[in-house]
């Protein structure tokens, strides 16, 4: 089962195919979102795990979250449940395990 972002199975995945610590990964899991500076190597790790990622499904990921924060900011009574935008992935037919 891939739990995070759709494709990584554990932060510690994520954090190596980004080449980042632990913690950096970690902040990203619990934001629900990779910065958008790392799109490009988004795309390429998406790949090598089997799964294809566009620049146009990150670009509506980002605008997807960016629409949750302003959500969550309005949203001050805390009433209405707003759920983390999920990223659109495919997976190819040669998936890494």
């Amino acid at each position: 089962m891939r739990k995070y972002f759709e494709i990584w199975k554990t932060i510690g995945d994520i954090a190596e195919d980004f080449g980042v610590d632990y913690p950096c990964a970690a902040a990203w899991v619990w934001r629900g979102e990779v910065p958008k500076s790392y799109d490009a190597k988004f795309v390429q790790a998406a790949l090598q795990r089997g799964f294809l990622v566009t620049r146009c499904n990150l670009d509506e990921w980002h605008d997807a979250h960016a629409k949750h924060r302003k959500q969550l900011k309005s949203n001050g009574d805390g009433e209405a449940v707003i759920e983390c935008p999920k990223l659109t992935v495919l997976e190819t037919t040669k998936a890494a395990e």
